[in-house]
């Protein structure tokens, strides 16, 4: 080999274990969306990955005293092989609850499910990392044939490959998966592939056509990156080459490519691409004179016209705590701010730490909603994290006097374990003894929705009231009775359904009973991946 491969070989060992470990970092995120986090989803992760390094090593070992152009045949087409599958089976997790869902419709026995689930999981991982084990074994053959016969050296190789790795780690966690979102993360580390690819091809042909095939890939990376990105014609300072307005309607290529009746909208003032789906803000939404609105994709999710629901849970919920105590109050989902501003204009409160996953909501709500929501980002009292509330609830030491949760539906991936038994039970610990947890949600036309979510938050707290207010839910929890406050529905619910179902990570009853499509009015051909199918 000519001399020059020598750093080809080293620079190979750091991508290769830089992509092992975005992979690994990608797929844990991965199983935490679907699995409670907790040991046994990271035990079975880890374990799953580790085991496909190891077998793969041991596998691929043997190729190291084959011919060195049989060795690369084989590296090669390991790389070839993650990239097709990075692309069509990792960057698609969604078939992780189309199996969950498929063979609960076949057993229903908890522990064959359990099995089959982590079993299903442990595939999912073990075949990237089978792959990617095997190419430490053969580059360090190559490396030791042609530049040493010292095997102390194989520690130089394993050193390389294990700083691509540290990489690796640290740049998912922190850049690539907080930025660029799941899917779009793996731009990354499938580059990298193509890369090592490209150094061990030997014909400028293939090499030719390589160059062609990722670029192929980068321009539908980048589209499929701006598929969530909707923004007005109407403001220049805004860059949407791919948006236009015909005939009174928004052309958006990236929710769909078909024509958006503009009353959803109304006359669009800010629109970006966020992890979470395009977030837009209009003027005079669905028709109503002088009405903004919040759009995230084509969900609704809070207007200046409709803030009763917003603004009554969050003063009720203050109103009804026994005794404030430090006067600490959380809000999950900020939305357009409008439930914050209820709780932290309360004197008696004094403090909000307000908690939203998407910094395009962030954003949205302090340059177009600051004078409908009394500018309650700014205020002394409040801290605004941009973090994921189940991570903060699972890792905060404090201890409130309330808990809010006003985030979307169940049906929405990042907002669903909310609305579950094991995460109820999780806030009911950071609660003070009397504190109250209170609950916004949708309301389903169909009375198991409503007597679920209330068998959920009473399989937790000793008492539960429940309210429908301009067309949604407020639920309200506590260790303590809740006189003052009306209970509107259940009665009428009790006598329709008798269900005793619990909404949990598992089960995920809630999302039985609620049509988001139909919630939402979503145009016919319309799907939004952040919906759980």
């Amino acid at each position: 080999m000519p001399n020059k491969t020598k750093k080809v070989i080293l620079l190979s060992a750091a991508l290769i274990g830089f992509t092992s470990l975005v992979y690994e970092m990608y797929s844990l995120k991965v199983v935490f969306l679907y699995f409670a986090e907790n040991t046994h989803a990271a035990a079975i992760t880890l374990s799953a990955f580790l085991l496909g390094l190891a077998l793969s090593s041991l596998v691929f070992a043997h190729f190291v005293k084959s011919k060195e152009s049989r060795s690369i045949q084989v590296l090669v087409g390991m790389q070839i092989f993650i990239v097709l599958y990075a692309i069509g089976v990792l960057q698609h997790h969604e078939i992780i609850p189309l199996f969950i869902d498929s063979i609960s419709n076949w057993n229903e026995n908890a522990y064959v499910l359990n099995i089959l689930k982590f079993l299903f999981v442990g595939i999912y991982l073990f075949i990237p990392a089978f792959c990617l084990g095997g190419a430490f074994p053969i580059l360090n053959g190559l490396y030791q044939k042609n530049f040493t016969s010292r095997t102390q050296d194989t520690g130089f190789v394993y050193f390389v490959d294990t700083m691509g790795a540290v990489l690796g780690a640290l740049i998912s966690g922190f850049i690539l998966i907080p930025f660029m979102g799941l899917a779009n993360s793996l731009l990354i580390p499938v580059l990298a592939n193509m890369l090592v690819i490209f150094f061990f091809l030997k014909k400028n042909i293939w090499r030719v056509a390589l160059i062609l095939i990722a670029g192929v890939f980068l321009f539908f990376s980048y589209y499929n990156y701006s598929q969530n990105s909707l923004i007005s014609k109407d403001q220049p300072h805004i860059n949407a080459p791919n948006v236009s307005i015909k005939s009174g309607s928004i052309y958006a290529p990236e929710l769909g490519g078909h024509k958006i009746d503009k009353r959803r909208f109304g006359n669009v003032i800010f629109s970006k691409s966020s992890p979470f789906g395009a977030v837009t803000v209009g003027d005079n939404a669905w028709g109503m004179e002088g009405n903004r609105g919040l759009f995230i994709n084509y969900r609704d999710m809070c207007n200046t016209l409709l803030t009763t629901a917003e603004f009554d849970i969050g003063e009720t919920t203050v109103k009804n705590i026994p005794s404030l105590g430090n006067g600490d109050i959380l809000n999950i989902g900020l939305g357009c701010g409008f439930t914050a501003h209820a709780v932290e204009k309360d004197p008696f409160v004094k403090t909000l730490t307000v908690v939203e996953v998407n910094p395009m909501v962030i954003e949205a709500a302090e340059k177009f909603f600051a004078e409908f929501n009394g500018d309650v980002t700014h205020s002394p009292k409040v801290t605004l994290l941009n973090q994921d509330g189940t991570h903060f609830i699972r890792q905060t030491d404090q201890i409130f006097d309330a808990i809010i949760i006003d985030v979307e539906e169940p049906g929405i991936i990042q907002s669903s374990p909310l609305f579950t038994q094991e995460y109820i039970q999780i806030m009911k610990e950071k609660l003070q003894e009397d504190g109250i947890f209170a609950l916004w949600s949708v309301r389903s036309d169909q009375p198991e929705f409503t007597k679920i979510l209330y068998n959920t938050l009473k399989s937790v707290f000793s008492y539960v009231k429940v309210q429908g207010v301009k067309g949604v839910l407020q639920l309200y929890a506590s260790e303590h009775p809740l006189d003052n406050i009306e209970d509107q529905i259940m009665e009428a619910i009790h006598k329709n359904t008798t269900t005793e179902a619990i909404n949990t990570l598992e089960t995920r009853e809630l999302e039985k009973y609620v049509d988001i499509s139909k919630l939402f009015h979503f145009p016919l051909e319309h799907t939004d991946r952040f919906i759980r199918k």
